[in-house]
């Protein structure tokens, strides 16, 4: 996808009482969670794309001279 991800594994501890969910439900967090938060995220960045889109169109069009 021409986005240069490099892929890492990460390592680490934690206490009991700060892990989310149960071992290996990581799937159920992030279909409940993460995939919908990160969907909002892209929409929000398409959108501000599309209204920067025409806010400059709008400009462009309202600058040119009307004629008489």
């Amino acid at each position: 996808r021409a986005t240069r991800s490099v892929g890492m594994e990460l390592a680490g501890t934690a206490a009991g009482h700060q892990v989310i969910g149960e071992p290996g439900g990581f799937r159920e967090i992030a279909v409940d969670s993460m995939i919908p938060a990160g969907h909002l995220a892209w929409a929000s960045c398409w959108l501000g794309a599309a209204r920067g889109g025409l806010d400059g169109l709008v400009s462009l069009i309202r600058s040119r001279k009307q004629p008489h």
